[in-house]
């Protein structure tokens, strides 16, 4: 009988997160390794206006449990909507997203189903027995450890955002078309129950948020010698909202702590836009970084490493550019129009 893969959609203010169209994609990767019936399940009352969106990156199958939940939900909740229709069905193979509710809900429906859970995986693979291998860092990124789960079902695991390049399927669906499979969750399944209460929502303040969850990251390198010389990398963080980070030689320098530090012996991240500072990218800080949707690197060597990975590079000094590029923003955010963003003379540049 062939494998059955299973992909949890979450759902936030009624649009998919993108990890979860991560994980979607690399289950169908799966699938199509093993040959096997790659299925969606999704949690809410807005399945219809979603399900094209899910369909049409592999899945031949949507499971759509409808809930009158509360927003945001439970973990534990839909762990217990979810933990009878996986029992029903038996599949292989259960993927979340890397996201924190993703590895929440993860974490509740592997203790309820009795059954092994790899969190944060940076990539996945069916052995020669048909067993997923489960590949992830662990102990701070030091260690790649291979974990698998011989015995109990499903696989579970959560992929790292990020890792994972979103596509759509060339052959989306299966012979026949998409299935939508419409349910309703147990009515012992109460998908606002937890021991958590949701009082509200307070967002994260960009000078503390963990590096890995940033949206928008500036990082500081070796140019920047000390405190002082990385001032300007802060600031410039401070005048985007984005959070301070920098590589090997920011920890070296005293200019961020190591839980700061991105590379193979910081942590992995994915922003939305990273702008490096003064960062030559040695192979050991730009695999902490190559998930980044857009990256701009500002350095002085224009033969850089960092500059054949970025969308967009600026050859020169940062102590020269960040002031400069500071004082802009700052204008903008005063009068509100782009004034003093652009300079004729630098066009061509």
């Amino acid at each position: 009988m062939n494998k059955i893969i299973w992909v949890y959609i979450e759902v936030v203010e009624n649009e998919i997160v993108e990890t979860s169209l991560e994980a979607l994609s690399e289950g169908h990767r799966l699938a199509e390794s093993a040959a096997a019936h790659l299925a969606a399940v999704m949690i809410g009352n807005d399945t219809d206006r979603l399900a094209e969106t899910v369909l049409q990156h592999g899945a031949a199958t949507l499971y759509a449990i409808e809930t009158k939940s509360a927003d945001p939900p439970s973990p534990a909740g839909h762990a217990a909507a979810l933990a009878g229709l996986i029992r029903d069905h038996g599949p292989d193979v259960l993927l979340f997203g890397g996201t924190l509710f993703g590895n929440d809900l993860a974490v509740y429906l592997a203790a309820e189903l009795q059954t092994g859970l790899a969190k944060n995986c940076d990539k996945l693979a069916f052995s020669e027995k048909g067993i997923l291998e489960q590949h992830r860092l662990c102990f701070e990124n030091k260690v790649h450890t291979i974990e698998v789960t011989p015995q109990a079902r499903p696989q579970m695991a959560t992929i790292e955002p990020g890792i994972v390049k979103i596509g759509k399927a060339s052959k989306p669906y299966r012979p026949g078309g998409p299935e939508i499979i419409r349910t309703q969750a147990a009515a012992s399944a109460d998908v606002d129950a937890g021991a958590a209460i949701h009082l509200g929502f307070i967002p994260a303040d960009p000078r503390t948020i963990d590096i890995s969850d940033a949206s928008i990251i500036v990082a500081g390198g070796n140019a920047a010698k000390d405190v002082n010389h990385f001032a300007p990398v802060r600031e410039l963080a401070d005048c985007l909202g984005a959070a301070v980070a920098g590589s090997r030689a920011a920890v070296d320098n005293g200019c961020i702590g190591r839980d700061r530090q991105i590379g193979q012996s910081g942590k992995t991240v994915a922003p939305d836009l990273m702008i490096s500072c003064g960062i030559s990218g040695a192979h050991a800080h730009t695999i902490g970084m190559k998930g980044s949707k857009t990256i701009i690197a500002i350095n002085s060597d224009k033969n850089a490493p960092i500059h054949k990975m970025a969308d967009l590079g600026v050859v020169g000094d940062m102590h020269g550019i960040l002031p400069e590029l500071i004082k802009r923003l700052k204008t903008f955010r005063t009068t509100g129009t782009q004034d003093g963003l652009s300079d004729p003379k630098m066009d061509g540049r």
